[in-house]
């Protein structure tokens, strides 16, 4: 099996080599960014799995994902961090990582990790599912029907799904933060559905957004 290793830290870099490579049957190649990962393949190359670190010189490798299942669409991607926040997972699994594993954890958890992705399985850190189970109780176990009111605002005033899911959030009393962690988005980008949610509904503010809705029950 041929690993790459993208990992910016040099020493945690030759240590993660130096591990893996006691597997007789994995071939390493480690590189300190993706940019140079890219440069350096050939399509010569058979790369089965990489090992993605999250901040890469203080830039988020997420957000370059694109690039590599560009580049190789069926490579497995098992994102290899120290970042143990809801938000880098759940924008991992959205960009197609296979696997997220913990920095710090077991090195046989690694292995396993490895091994699981590879296999065409699913891998998540056991500390990292806590946030699937509230992902999955806020938005589904717990997600509230919509309600007539809200499906005519939607018609009436063309919203789009996000516009939508900002005015539930609104409706069910949540403030802009608790909105934002709820989709993963930045507190800037729900302001920016609420303004167009009041420039849609001829509003200039919540509580009249609000009370519009209200009316319609």
């Amino acid at each position: 099996m041929h690993i790459v290793i993208i990992e910016d830290d040099p020493e945690l870099r030759a240590d993660m080599a130096v591990f893996l490579r006691l597997e007789p049957s994995f071939r390493v190649s480690p590189f300190e960014s993706i940019g140079a990962f890219i440069n350096d393949y050939t399509t010569e190359d058979k790369i089965d799995l990489i090992l993605l670190d999250v901040m890469l010189y203080e830039q988020n490798s997420l957000n370059h994902l694109f690039k590599i299942r560009r580049l190789i669409p069926q490579v497995k991607i098992l994102i290899v961090t120290g970042s143990n926040t809801e938000a880098f997972l759940m924008k991992a699994l959205s960009e197609g990582a296979d696997g997220y594993y913990l920095k710090g954890s077991n090195l046989e958890l690694l292995l396993g990790a490895i091994r699981a992705v590879s296999a065409n399985q699913a891998y998540i850190d056991p500390a990292m599912t806590k946030f699937l189970f509230n992902y999955y109780k806020a938005n589904v176990v717990e997600q509230k029907p919509v309600s007539p009111e809200l499906s005519y605002m939607t018609r009436e005033f063309d919203l789009n799904k996000r516009e939508t899911e900002v005015l539930t959030g609104l409706m069910n009393g949540l403030r802009y933060k608790e909105i934002a962690e709820r989709y993963h988005v930045s507190i800037n980008t729900i302001r920016h559905y609420v303004l167009s949610l009041y420039r849609k509904t001829d509003v200039n503010n919540k509580k009249a957004l609000l009370k519009k809705v209200r009316a319609l029950a």
